[in-house]
């Protein structure tokens, strides 16, 4: 297998491409019967790829495309059939289109849910030692600054904002500490 470094981005750029194969889905196990077959890198989730538990389970892929739903990649209809959003359409074609759609996705989803990207980026740059700019403070400050009007749990706010810094919204640092091996 490549070094592909499957996340959440890689996911769903794979699963929105595979949906967007087929006009309509007869309904999300279809979808979730395709990827288990195909074993794609990017459902992988650890090992080499050559067992079944190195992929993610049908339950991890379903929580995907409620996911992908509730971004509005994908629309799921009342009688399970699963297609592509219209809006997504061009974003399968043009890895920037994807990247600037999911860009948008993830604004409108922090809009629902009671902050803006705005709010979010002028927390980030407030926010001064000894705290950091991670999910949770940010997450935190924006509670304290908004009083009630922040609606999302620190989870899925973590999970927006990762996938966000994944299609270039927003710089993502990644430090690594490093620990005495007797301690």
């Amino acid at each position: 297998m490549g070094e592909l470094m499957a996340n959440t981005h890689t996911r769903v750029n794979y699963t929105l491409c595979l949906i967007a194969s087929h006009p309509v889905w007869d309904g999300r196990s279809e979808i979730i019967r395709e990827l288990l077959r195909a074993r794609p890198e990017e459902m992988r989730i650890r090992g080499d790829g050559s067992a079944v538990e190195h992929y993610m389970s049908a339950q991890s892929i379903s929580n995907l495309l409620t996911f992908m739903a509730d971004l509005d990649l994908i629309v799921i209809r009342s009688d399970g059939s699963v297609s592509i959003a219209q809006r997504a359409e061009r974003a399968v074609q043009d890895s920037r289109a994807f990247d600037l759609l999911v860009q948008a996705s993830v604004r409108n989803a922090l809009e629902k849910s009671g902050t803006q990207m705005t709010d979010v980026e002028k927390v980030i740059g407030a926010i001064r030692l000894p705290l950091v700019p991670d999910a949770k403070t940010i997450h935190a400050k924006l509670k304290v600054k908004h009083k009630s009007s922040v609606l999302i749990n620190v989870d899925r706010f973590s999970r927006l904002l990762y996938l966000y810094a994944c299609a270039g919204g927003i710089q993502r640092i990644v430090r690594v500490h490093y620990g005495s091996a007797e301690g």
